[in-house]
């Protein structure tokens, strides 16, 4: 393996400096072109079907609470018998939800977890040196506005309904983190996070060679979580 190295460097040297520049600008689009096909696209895809399930659950979460401020609405703080059951249920449907979101939630990386998980299998990789490792902010996935929601609401139903729509929004925790080494290990540290237990969702990957076959990646990873603690570095 050494030797062929050594021969694919001696021919690289024995080109003129356009030739170069061809052949860097051809190995970065195929290492590029790989990266989406093998891995990114895939993963993005998983990702996408799981976003779009805790989102309709979130829209169903939504609808139910609608229901049930209306009916506090029409029946003031002393509703009877029969809407009591009514509420009671609406509010059994929207708890399963909420465990549902949460069951979905336990295959996917604990944010607090993030960046000494990267750092993890960066060390078990050798190879590749790490430039930066950062969490960006947070973001909240869920479209609901309970204090624009219905102008009607009274103070106490509208702290309630912004209570219950902070609880059930879905927090999207993203790190971005840089690394410089050998393209190979480079496609070896992409395998080895993509092989975790965890699943972990990949929304950005950019090599860049400087020096063949040498170059930086920039990965961004991200998490789902239904807790909007984030800690920053």
């Amino acid at each position: 393996m050494k030797q062929h190295w050594e021969k694919l460097l001696l021919r690289l040297d024995a080109l003129n400096l356009r030739e170069r520049v061809l052949v860097f600008s051809s190995v970065t689009l195929v290492v590029v072109f790989l990266l989406n096909v093998v891995l990114i696209d895939p993963a993005y895809r998983k990702q996408k079907m799981l976003s779009d399930q805790m989102k309709r659950d979130q829209a169903e979460i939504a609808k139910i609470q609608t229901e049930i401020q209306g009916k506090v609405r029409a029946h003031g703080e002393h509703p009877d018998k029969v809407n009591q059951e009514k509420l009671k249920k609406l509010q059994q449907e929207m708890e399963a939800l909420r465990a549902d979101l949460s069951s979905m939630q336990k295959n996917l990386v604990p944010p607090q977890k993030m960046t000494a998980m990267l750092e993890d299998i960066l060390k078990r990789n050798g190879r590749l040196r790490l430039v930066s490792l950062k969490n960006l902010p947070q973001v909240n996935l869920n479209k609901l506005d309970p204090a624009k929601s219905d102008g009607s609401m009274d103070k106490s139903t509208s702290k309630t309904a912004a209570r219950v729509a902070e609880s059930g929004a879905i927090y999207q925790h993203a790190v971005e983190i840089v690394v410089y080494g050998n393209y190979l290990d480079v496609m070896n540290y992409l395998t080895a996070l993509e092989s975790m237990r965890w699943q972990l969702y990949w929304s950005k990957a950019n090599f860049q060679i400087d020096s063949y076959p040498n170059g930086s990646l920039t990965l961004t990873v991200y998490t789902l979580s239904l807790d909007k603690t984030w800690l920053n570095l």
